[in-house]
């Protein structure tokens, strides 16, 4: 049985339901992956402590390669043994079940989160960013190097590689739109997508589907003085306090559909303030849900699975969570 790459942003993997159930656990295959993988891997790790809604059940196995080779080694691993693998970025748009989640949890570190220079081109100065990259560090090395585009994505949490899968944006600017290529490393061959291969798109893309994301080279956009660039960051970030709650939450839950807010559709049904148990649709924007205290897993889901069918009740439209919920092998749904 083949094993199965799923992804913390809307797009999930590329391969169907699996059935590894805990065998993560089994000693034999625990030796086995020790012997042919020289990541380290812990067992029953926490997963609520690595997402912004605090919530989730352990991993039975989750490892953080430093580089390529650890990378291909684990999931070469997973996919002879048929264990479900979810890649894991900043953990800001995705919850886990509350029982945890049945296969292999992989979170890059080490030389994924670097950021470097690169020769200019048609598009300016660009630079070669890994996936586990945050794209605070990104939005610095930008700024540093006198350069505004990512300053309308300053305050967006996570990572580089996940803000490439979900195609994260704001204020007229995505991170799609700023990627020259992306390197995806895909049946243990790395793979160099140039932008328009890799299916960008409002609140998502192609990515998931193709492969791990290794990194990206990106533009760093135009040129503009450091007190343009800090202005705009301002503004960025005061829009965003603005509204988004203190509490723990993912952000936005909803796409927007066209032509429409989806915080507007939802408040218009009367769900501002709604709860269900710890999980609480924000008064201050209603197309955020916190963690109030508490929560589970399954109340944010109910939630957001109310907000749907409210609205599509109501106004007839059908809301695209822009969040991930992710079941016990991985799988991504709605």
């Amino acid at each position: 049985m083949s094993g199965r790459l799923a992804y913390g942003a809307r797009g999930g993997g590329p391969a169907g339901r699996g059935g590894a159930g805990f065998r993560a656990l089994d000693p034999c295959l625990l030796a086995g992956l020790a012997a042919r993988c020289p990541v380290p891997a812990e067992t029953a790790r926490p997963l609520a402590p690595l997402t912004s809604f605090r919530t989730g059940g352990p991993a039975a196995l989750f490892a953080s390669p430093a580089d390529e080779g650890g990378l291909a080694a684990l999931l070469g691993f997973a996919d002879g043994e048929g264990l479900p693998v979810f890649l894991l970025g900043g953990g800001t748009n995705v919850v886990f079940d509350d029982l945890g989640l049945e296969g292999l949890v992989i979170r890059l570190s080490g030389a994924f989160r670097a950021v470097r220079p690169l020769g200019g081109g048609a598009g300016g100065p660009r630079a070669w960013a890994g996936a586990a990259a945050p794209l605070s560090a990104v939005a610095d090395f930008a700024r540093a190097a006198g350069r505004d585009g990512w300053a309308r994505l300053r305050g967006i949490p996570g990572t580089l590689g996940g803000a490439l899968v979900m195609n994260a944006g704001a204020h007229g600017a995505e991170a799609g739109g700023l990627a020259e290529s992306v390197e995806v490393l895909s049946g243990g061959r790395i793979l160099r997508l140039g932008r328009d291969e890799c299916g960008f798109r409002y609140r998502g893309s192609d990515l998931a589907g193709l492969g791990a994301v290794l990194g990206a080279e990106i533009l760093l956009g135009e040129a503009a003085g450091a007190d343009a660039i800090a202005r705009l960051e301002r503004e960025t970030l005061a829009a965003r306090r603005g509204r988004l709650p203190a509490l723990p939450s993912a952000g936005s839950v909803f796409r927007n559909p066209p032509g429409a807010a989806a915080g507007r559709l939802i408040e218009e049904c009367g769900l501002k303030g709604a709860r269900i148990g710890g999980a609480l649709v924000s008064r201050e924007h209603a197309n955020v849900i916190v963690n109030a205290g508490g929560a589970s897993s399954s109340e944010i889901r109910a939630l957001a699975s109310l907000a749907r069918l409210e609205v599509l009740k109501r106004h007839g439209v059908e809301l695209v969570p822009e969040i991930v919920f992710a079941d016990r092998e991985g799988e991504v749904y709605p």
